[in-house]
């Protein structure tokens, strides 16, 4: 669970001297924390970078899909949210 508020993915990161700012080196943490972790579900390379960045897919959902079988691509599709 995510904290209140809208996170700010590495493509957009803030200045982190503005209030609720978040430095560059964190959202970097963030997406190599998700790249690892989806890496390590099975997920290959290019597909576990593209979903990393997002923060808008749920990596657990995928990880819970690529390890119950579910091929990665179509896990991937699943958990991204519909387009408007």
């Amino acid at each position: 669970m995510r904290a209140a508020g809208p996170w700010v993915g590495p493509a957009a990161v803030r200045s982190p001297e503005r209030p609720g700012g978040v430095c560059e080196c964190q959202a970097g943490s963030f997406v190599g924390w998700r790249f690892g972790r989806l890496l390590g579900a099975g997920v290959d390379a290019r597909l576990a970078l593209r979903l990393a960045e997002r923060v808008d897919v749920d990596i657990h959902e995928v990880m819970t899909l690529v390890g119950g079988g579910c091929p990665a691509a179509l896990a991937a599709r699943i958990a991204e949210p519909p387009e408007r």
